[in-house]
């Protein structure tokens, strides 16, 4: 799940499949462990900073999903999942949910 975290936490966001892994490692309720984050994301060149506060953390997951494109995740995404129909729940608002469950452990 870190890995995964560091990339939805880039600028450079590369796949729209990363949404599907996020709506399922919350709604599994796998945390994510904050102080692994830091130092995988610092060890990748994702985080120039030596600390990430869990507002923090939250705040940059938050502008993340405003700029998601959600049709081109959908478009995207749906070519690979069985019954695309799962996805009509996916919007913004739906991510914004999803992104006030992530369980973060120091």
């Amino acid at each position: 799940m870190i890995a995964n975290f560091r990339n939805w936490l880039v600028f450079n966001f590369r796949l729209q499949w990363d949404w599907f892994d996020f709506e399922w490692y919350v709604r599994k309720g796998c945390s994510m462990n904050l102080s692994h984050f830091i130092v995988r994301a610092k060890q990748s060149g994702h985080l120039k900073a030596d600390s990430l506060t869990d507002e923090e953390f939250r705040n940059l997951l938050e502008k993340r999903i405003k700029a998601l494109d959600v049709a081109e995740a959908v478009k995207d995404v749906s070519r690979f999942v069985k019954d695309s129909n799962a996805l009509k729940i996916w919007s913004k608002d739906y991510f914004h949910d999803l992104a006030r469950h992530i369980q973060i452990t120091a």
